[in-house]
């Protein structure tokens, strides 16, 4: 799994028409930290657009940092982001 692995960090911020990929293909999340937020939710979803079903939901609080037990995406990570606005950085591993 680390082997041939990278960490990268994908900051998203904005308002729900933020929405973005945070990770292009197969990889794992293993954490957030939420920078600031006005009330802002986040889904994500393991495709490569909001599709399906979201395999993770949360409210997270202002500078909250969570630690995942490497939440693995075989597609792709996409976030959506709801409630008024959010500030948050993702960390990646890549294949």
């Amino acid at each position: 799994m680390y082997g041939s692995s990278r960490t990268t960090i994908k900051n998203l911020t904005g308002t729900p028409s933020a929405s973005a990929q945070v990770l292009a293909g197969e990889g794992w999340l293993s954490g957030y930290t939420c920078n600031a937020t006005s009330s802002g939710t986040i889904a994500l979803y393991d495709a490569l657009t909001a599709t399906g079903t979201a395999v993770f939901n949360a409210t997270p609080t202002a500078s909250e940092t969570v630690i995942l037990p490497n939440i693995h995406f075989k597609t792709g990570c996409f976030c959506t982001i709801g409630g008024t606005s959010i500030n948050i950085s993702f960390y990646t591993l890549e294949q």
